[in-house]
Order: C-alpha cells, then sequence, then structure tokens
C-alpha cells in the first residue's frame, strides 16, 4: 500500500510539474525539455504502479521492459538540458544531440526486443543492468561537471545561484541513487522505494530553480528601466502632452520630490520650457537628440543650472507615444571637468537669482529693463497683470496666491511665441519684450493669452484666474521704450478696471460653490438660514433696508471658512484651543473678502461681528450688548437655533425643544434676552398656525 501511494503521489506530482512549467512558456526549449523529462518520470511511476498491481509473472517482466523506455533516456534528456542551461554551443547542433541519445536508444532497444523472460534472474540480464548503470551514473557525473563548470564561469550571480541549488540537490540524488543500486538491491529483492524519490529529488531541483531564478537569458531580465534607474544623471519619461509618468533615482535626489510626488505632474513644474511644441520639433529630427540649456527648480526652491536633452520615443507606425528627457547638472560636470569650488557655484547661482524670479524661475525686473536697454528700432511690449491677488492672499492666504501666480505664468508662458522670454516685474505683474511691431501678431498673442485664461477658469471654477493684459508697439527709434512700456501700462489698467468688479463677483460665487463642495455650506442651510431670519427681523419690526441686509448676511456670513482647513472644519471631536483659534479667523478673513467686494461691501462689519456675544465675551473684538449690530444679534440666534436642528460633523440634531431650551438658557449670555423673547414667541405662534392648519 505505501508503494502504491508513493508511486501515485510521484505520479501527479510530475504531471502536475511538467504542465505547470510548459504552460509558463510554451516557445522556450529548455522548458519543453523538462517538461519531457516529468514526462518520462510519469511514465516510469505509472509502469511502477502496473508492475506491483499484477500478479502475471509474464505481463510484470513485460512491464519492467517497457519502463526502461523511461529510465534509460532521462539521463540524454538531462545531458541536453545542462548543456543548453550553460549553453554549450554542441547543445545546437543536430549531430550532437544525436550522440547524446544514441546510448539510450540502444539500450532501449535491446531492452524492448532482445531481453525476454528467459533472462530473468541470469547473468547475462544483471550484466546488462550493470553496464545501463554505468551509462546512467556516467551521464550523471558529466552533468555534475558541466553544472560545476558553468557556476565557475558564468559572470551572473543569477545564474550561480540556480548552478548552487541544482548541484546541493543532486549530490544528494545521486548518492541516494548509489546506495539504492549497490548496497539495497542486495540487501532487498525489488527494493524500488528511493528510486521515485531520487527522481523527485531531481525535479523539485530544477523546478526551484527555474521558480526562483528563472531561466532566461540574463540580458533578457535587464529592462529598460533597470537601466534607466543606474544612471548617474536625471532621466524623466514623459507623455506626448508634457506629464511624467516616471523618473529615475537621480532624478528623485536632485529634485527632492519622489517619484510618486513627480507622476502626473507637467514638466514644467520642474522645468519652465514648452514642451508639447519641442516634442514635435524633436520627432522631425533624423538623429541625435535636441538639448538646450534651462534651470531646474527642485523641492527647496533652488534652480540648478542643467543641460536638458529629449528624444522622442515612436511606436512601430512612427507615432510619438513619449519622450525621455534627460537633465545634465552642468554644475556637477564642470566640478568633475574643470574643479570648480563651492564660491564659484554659489557665485553662478547669486547671478542666477539676480536675472530670476525664484517663485515662478521666470526672469525678473532687472532682467528685462537689461533687455530694455539693450532693445533698438521696433519692438513690441505686452504687460499681464493678476488681477485680485491681494484679494486672494488677505483670504486664502499666501501658499494658494503663489500658486496661482505660478499658474499664471506658465499659461502666459505657453501662450507666447517661440523664442519670447516672458519676466515678472512684479509682485504680480509680468512683462514681454518683442522684437517686432507687428500689431497683429502681438494682439494674436494677448487673445491667446485670455483664452488660456479662460479655458483654466472652465476647468477650475472654484478658484477663478484674472488676468488683465495691454500692449504697446514701438515703430522705430523716435520713441522712447520707456514711453512704450508706460503706454501697455497704462492699456493694461483700463482693462484691469473693467474686469475688477466682475472678476470679484465671480470669485466669491466661487468660494461659495467651494464651501458647497466642501458640503459645509449647503443650500439647504442657506434657504433655511434667509427664511428664518427674515421672519425674525419681520417680526421685531426691523426697516426694508435692513431685512436686505439680513439676507445678505445670512448668505455670507461664513465666507470666510474658505481660508479654514478642512481638517479643522471637518473635525469630528471637539477643537483644541490652537483649533479654535484658528477657527475664529474666519470672521476677519470673511470682513476682507466683503470689503474687496462692491456687492458685499455694505455688510463686511456685519460679517466681522457676526460671532459677537451679548455678554461681551465673543469675538474677535469682545463686543458687549447693543454695541452689537442688530443685525448680527438676530442672526446669532437663527444661526445657533439652525445649527442645533441639524447634523454636524462632532454631533447629531437636536430636537427643536431641546435647542429651544437652550437659546431659552443662554439669553443674556451668548443672545439678546428681548430678541430671544421675540423668537420664541414666534416660533410658538407658527407652531400654532400649524396645528390649525392641520387640524
Amino acid at each position: 500500500m505505501l508503494l502504491f501511494i508513493l508511486n501515485y503521489t510521484a505520479l501527479l506530482v510530475y504531471v502536475f510539474v511538467g504542465v505547470y512549467v510548459y504552460l509558463s512558456n510554451p516557445k522556450n526549449n529548455l522548458y519543453r525539455l523538462f517538461t519531457g523529462l516529468c514526462i518520462l518520470f510519469a511514465f516510469n511511476s505509472l509502469m511502477e504502479i502496473l508492475i506491483n498491481n499484477t500478479s502475471n509473472p509474464y505481463t510484470g517482466f513485460l512491464f519492467e521492459r517497457i519502463s526502461q523506455i523511461g529510465w534509460l533516456a532521462y539521463p540524454g534528456v538531462l545531458m541536453l538540458m545542462v548543456l543548453m542551461l550553460s549553453r554549450k554551443a554542441v547543445a545546437k547542433r543536430m549531430s550532437a544531440k544525436m550522440l547524446i541519445f544514441m546510448p539510450g536508444v540502444l539500450f532501449t532497444l535491446y531492452e524492448l526486443f532482445v531481453v525476454n523472460y528467459s533472462y530473468k534472474g541470469t547473468r547475462t540480464l544483471a550484466y546488462s543492468h550493470g553496464i545501463e548503470d554505468i551509462y546512467i551514473y556516467g551521464y550523471l557525473i558529466a552533468c555534475f561537471i558541466l553544472m560545476l563548470q558553468w557556476k565557475k564561469s558564468t559572470p551572473w550571480q543569477r545564474e550561480k545561484k540556480q548552478a548552487q541549488i541544482i548541484l546541493r540537490f543532486a549530490v544528494v540524488a545521486i548518492l541516494a541513487g548509489m546506495i539504492n543500486d549497490t548496497l539495497l538491491t542486495f540487501s532487498a529483492e525489488a527494493y524500488p522505494f528511493l528510486d521515485q524519490l531520487i527522481f523527485l529529488i531531481f525535479i523539485f531541483s530544477i523546478w526551484y530553480a527555474n521558480v526562483k531564478y528563472k531561466f532566461v537569458k540574463v540580458s533578457s531580465l535587464i529592462t529598460a528601466e533597470d537601466v534607466v534607474n543606474k544612471i548617474n544623471e536625471i532621466v524623466i519619461v514623459m507623455t506626448p502632452d508634457g506629464h511624467i509618468i516616471n523618473v529615475n533615482p537621480a532624478g528623485e535626489k536632485a529634485t527632492g520630490y519622489s517619484k510618486d510626488e513627480l507622476i502626473g505632474k507637467p514638466i514644467q513644474s520642474l522645468v519652465n520650457l514648452d514642451f508639447e511644441g519641442l516634442v514635435q520639433e524633436v520627432a522631425r529630427l533624423t538623429e541625435g537628440i535636441w538639448e538646450d540649456d534651462y534651470y531646474l527648480r527642485t523641492r527647496s526652491n533652488i534652480y540648478l543650472p542643467i543641460t536638458v536633452g529629449i528624444s522622442a520615443v515612436k511606436d512601430r507606425t512612427g507615432d510619438i507615444i513619449g519622450a525621455l528627457v534627460f537633465c545634465q547638472d552642468k554644475t556637477v560636470v564642470k566640478e568633475l571637468q574643470m574643479e570648480i569650488n563651492e564660491r564659484r557655484i554659489k557665485e553662478r547661482q547669486l547671478k542666477y537669482l539676480s536675472l530670476h524670479d525664484p517663485l515662478t524661475g521666470l526672469h525678473n525686473r532687472t532682467f528685462f529693463e537689461q533687455q530694455m536697454r539693450k532693445q533698438k528700432g521696433e519692438c513690441g511690449i505686452i504687460i499681464c497683470d493678476v488681477d485680485g491677488l491681494k484679494l486672494i492672499n488677505d483670504t486664502l492666504g499666501h501658499e494658494v496666491g503663489d500658486q496661482l501666480l505660478t499658474r499664471a505664468a506658465m499659461l502666459i508662458q505657453s501662450s507666447l511665441d517661440k523664442g519670447l522670454s516672458l519676466s515678472r516685474i512684479g509682485g504680480d505683474e509680468f512683462a514681454v519684450l518683442i522684437p517686432s511691431d507687428n500689431r497683429e501678431n502681438i494682439q494674436e498673442i494677448c487673445d491667446r493669452i485670455s483664452l488660456a485664461v479662460a479655458d483654466y477658469n472652465l476647468e477650475n471654477p472654484q478658484l477663478m484666474l484674472s488676468i488683465s493684459v495691454g500692449s504697446a508697439v514701438c515703430s522705430g527709434d523716435v520713441q522712447n521704450i520707456i514711453d512704450v512700456f508706460k503706454e501697455a501700462d497704462d492699456n493694461m489698467y483700463r482693462q484691469k478696471l473693467n474686469h475688477t468688479n466682475s472678476f470679484r463677483s465671480n470669485m466669491v460665487q466661487g468660494m461659495m460653490k467651494t464651501l458647497e463642495a466642501r458640503d459645509f455650506i449647503t443650500e439647504g442651510h442657506a434657504e433655511r438660514m434667509r427664511e428664518l431670519i427674515m421672519q425674525l427681523g419681520t417680526y421685531v419690526g426691523v426697516p426694508n433696508n435692513m431685512l436686505t441686509s439680513l439676507q445678505l448676511l445670512a448668505q455670507f456670513h461664513d465666507i470666510g471658512k474658505i481660508g479654514i482647513s478642512d481638517k479643522i472644519l471637518f473635525k469630528p471631536a471637539l477643537l483644541n484651543e490652537n483649533e479654535i483659534t484658528e477657527m475664529q479667523r474666519h470672521s476677519e478673513i470673511g470682513y476682507r473678502i466683503a470689503q474687496a467686494i462692491h456687492d458685499l461691501s455694505s455688510i463686511s462689519d456685519l460679517i466681522l461681528k457676526h460671532h459677537e456675544r451679548w455678554d461681551g465675551t465673543g469675538y474677535p473684538l469682545r463686543l458687549k450688548g447693543t454695541e452689537i449690530p442688530l443685525e448680527c444679534r438676530i442672526l446669532s440666534i437663527v444661526d445657533a437655533f439652525d445649527a442645533m436642528t441639524n447634523d454636524r460633523p462632532y454631533r447629531k440634531a437636536m430636537s427643536e425643544e431641546e435647542a429651544i431650551a437652550i437659546i431659552r438658557d443662554n439669553a443674556g449670555a451668548q443672545f439678546d434676552p428681548e430678541l430671544v423673547a421675540s423668537f420664541l414667541l414666534m416660533l410658538e405662534e407658527n407652531n400654532q398656525v400649524l396645528e390649525s392648519a392641520s387640524g
């Protein structure tokens, strides 16, 4: 029974491993040979099962002869596999293959057609089996020696490890086979146990070496990414539209960004170049790569001088599918080639910073003025100004303002003709000098800038960008270029006057949409507030002009929360002291926003004071009693009631009765006591009306 289980298990193992390896790569000759070896061993296992399950001695002897096909063929298969693994040229010659398999074929023919039942137990059969054992072990020892040579001669660590695994198992298998064929066969009749264990060891060793270190040419394991990662210079892989899809470790080290941070970003975030236009130019090059000098912007806003090389990547049809961008750090090259000391490198950086804007990477005002002084003859000047930048800095913070400035610089630069250099000449101003007085061309550039801004705003309605553009031309040496600059600046300011009101209005709408998108100020909240505040205002008899202010206040009192982080707005637990201080800033932020918007300037003071308390403990001015505007006192009651009767991030809604009780308890502390009395009376009357209507 144990013998049957061993042979049957071995049969299943051989079949499974052989099929698995073959399916993993059917076209690989080495994999095919391994599958053939598994089939031979599986055939032997099947014969062993049949031999041990037949009672007829003649039939058993016949099965023994047939089983010799597997025993006598496998050394040749194993020898050919080792020759292929060690990449011996002889393995490719047909004549060599025939010689390798010839002994096994001759012995097999002898076993099948010469040996018969009368040979059983004779010395002749024993001698023939001895010669067959010499053949088998001779091949096995030769395979062992070839594996040792392969391990010693191969330059690849992967192949050395493959050889080491197989050799270790081979030593165990060969020793076990010798014990089985010399000692055990004489001490016990028909002792077959170790045979299957030996061949299982062989199969397992080869299979394990293949699984752990694939039997393929090491050169095919070296991918393009492996090569790129070994390059010491910066290599960036781009899509045709200029977005980063990969960067090597040298690029990560030089920029200070990780690969995950860079993937998906435009190349302009690192190098200020018109990538899409350059790719088309590079595609037309028949040989070599396009090169030019630029500066690389790092995470720490240091600009490194680099030589940029771009090579287009094409598919088989010739279509561009991407590009490789090579950035050679010129400072490093000069250190290696000319041994430039640290002082000269710093001087170079200072010189760069003296002519460049550290935020956008563009040239600065100094550079632009140098350009104007050098300019002779006809020219044109375009001046651009980012509208409302101070408002954005004051309300959303300078980080958001800087991001908007950088985006504006990219949009303007991408709209310019090739060869033109944009300069940042002020906090929110950009200018470009054009060596031509072609008015149509200059106007076309201005139109492209406006179109680029419009496209950007369609994709970013929450925080829109507005750029005022003005231009002027100089037709010759007679006109002073300073006058041309002033004319362009005046034209820009005329456009800015037209933009200001509409931009600020659009910006406020964008801010409200952002708050709605963040689901902090919901449409239902705004509607409830307007309805309830109008009811209370009318109930206490405020004049009509104050009702209008109340409506605006209900809608925009929390607009300053646009400048508060989501982490604080949506914190599910109570805020700590620092977070409370940060949250209280929204009143001042809202005040500054409203001050800048003509339609909201009338309620800016109300937005500032809408969190004051009757007892003087509110913020930001700690006003007390009637010092607080009536509109704010009304809003505080309505806002508190709506907040308590609706869900908040840190708690569920209260019932109307619980909210009324809290408002009543805080009359004279947080709320105007007279207004609280009026509010509660109004709610009571409203409920009575509803009850009578439902009855």
